[in-house]
């Protein structure tokens, strides 16, 4: 059993497939990029407008100015500014030579002659200088970046339109139960529905990787090994639910020592999720998760999101945790294993614990906004102390 720190470092250590494509921009959400962007010209291009204003020149203030023209965004004009006047210039236009400063409209008025008048001692500059957020050819970027809609916008402003992506990582899934029916089947005594399939479904389609469903297979040596050998070579990666733990139907360590794989580790010090295996035969990397529905979905929040992602190249595999009050305490007998709660954010911005029943509590999860972390040696965290808080 190893401790989830060095489950990260024997994670991060893992090569990435190194396979890429281009796609497009529009069809990039979610996929790691694999080249770094470099800005292909100076953010902002030009000096411009922050406001709806009056370029002048600080000099000159307070005034009075003669208005001289109009600057509206997109357009551009070569005259220069002139002492003693002004232009009305909008949000996003580019200011004219001789300008220094714009003075907000909200801080003008017109005299009787005409003349636009300050009306405050000072103004901020209210301009957006060339380059000041990027120079061109300057990292804007890094590979390895799981590509957001933030990202989206500044590979779009450097006027990429197919940028360059790791391959998906391909992912299969394979539930171990003799118990287990599909969803659409109404289960009988002792036989109950598989919902660890669709939910692994969702959340490696929501790290930009590819899923297949390889279906139910029964607690069995021979089922196991057929559904690993089957498949090793084929996929990327192989998530089997149950067949993990130490049970007599748990078959998982047997199989894979017998095909001579590498066990990497066979217990995580987590609970719930204790059970879960991680192993690699030839190419393909093996997890062996819990069958319990809480468990593999906190075990591939915390292993196989980040597996996945280390495949594509992903360089960000810390797991996402922040620092919120507890709005209820959070008590335990005994701290020996690193113990995980499904919390709640609520409207005051504290994390509240939601009813759990143990790692078969599936239902529990449908609200939660992530898992309070109590970490080995600690029993409570009282009401309104931090805790950590490990985001979905």
């Amino acid at each position: 059993m190893i401790q989830v720190y060095e489950c990260l470092q024997l994670i991060n250590a893992i090569e990435s497939l190194g396979k890429t494509e281009s796609v497009s921009l529009n069809g990039s959400y979610g996929r790691v990029l694999a080249q770094d962007v470099l800005a292909d010209n100076d953010q902002p291009p030009f000096d411009k407008s922050a406001m709806d204003g009056y370029a002048c020149a600080r000099k000159d203030l307070p005034g009075p100015f003669m208005l001289a023209g109009l600057i509206a965004a997109g357009t551009f004009t070569d005259r220069i500014l002139e002492t003693g006047s002004c232009f009305r210039i909008f949000t996003g236009a580019p200011v004219l030579s001789g300008a220094d400063c714009v003075i907000m409209q909200e801080d003008i008025i017109v005299d009787d002659n005409g003349k636009i008048l300050f009306t405050k001692n000072n103004t901020k500059t209210n301009i957006c200088f060339q380059g000041e957020d990027i120079k061109a050819g300057k990292l804007a970027i890094t590979a390895g970046t799981v590509i957001q809609p933030q990202h989206m916008a500044v590979i779009a402003g450097f006027g990429i339109t197919q940028p360059v992506v790791a391959v998906k990582p391909k992912v299969a899934i394979v539930c171990s139960g003799s118990e287990l029916v599909e969803p659409g089947e109404k289960p009988g005594k002792a036989i109950i529905r598989n919902s660890n399939a669709s939910q692994l479904i969702g959340q490696i389609t929501s790290i930009g990787a590819e899923p297949h469903y390889l279906g139910i297979v029964a607690d069995d040596k021979d089922s196991l090994t057929n559904s690993i050998t089957q498949n090793v070579g084929k996929y990327d990666v192989i998530i089997i639910t149950g067949g993990a733990s130490v049970g007599d139907f748990d078959f998982m360590p047997i199989v894979l020592n017998t095909l001579g794989a590498t066990i990497h580790f066979a217990s995580l010090n987590i609970q719930p999720g204790k059970p879960v295996l991680f192993a690699t035969l030839g190419k393909t990397h093996i997890l062996g998760l819990s069958g319990n529905p809480v468990s593999s979905f906190l075990q591939f929040l915390i292993v196989a999101k980040l597996l996945i992602l280390r495949l594509a190249g992903c360089k960000a595999t810390a797991l996402k945790i922040v620092k919120t009050p507890l709005s209820e305490s959070i008590k335990r007998k005994k701290g020996t294993r690193q113990l995980y709660v499904p919390v709640t954010f609520t409207e005051s911005g504290y994390a509240k614990p939601v009813p759990f029943n143990g790692s078969a509590h599936i239902t529990a999860l449908s609200g939660i906004d992530g898992f309070a972390v109590i970490n080995v040696g600690i029993n409570e965290i009282l009401e309104g102390q931090l805790a950590d808080i490990l985001l979905l």
